[in-house]
């Protein structure tokens, strides 16, 4: 799991394609609004993701 594009607004290309697609529908997210919900999203998201590495992997 990549971390770096919720931890940081230029983390990825696509974190930046990301931010101009709703530019053009003409709604703003703001740098902060991206962060916040990426504060809010990864913890969780890890989480399941090593849990279910730990569910999948071959003791």
């Amino acid at each position: 799991m990549d971390l770096g594009p919720n931890l940081s607004v230029t983390g990825s290309l696509v974190t930046i394609l990301w931010l101009i697609a709703p530019r053009r529908e003409r709604q703003e997210v703001t740098m902060l609004t991206f962060l916040r919900v990426g504060f809010l999203v990864m913890p969780p998201a890890l989480i399941l993701s090593i849990a279910c590495m730990m569910l999948t992997s071959s003791p």
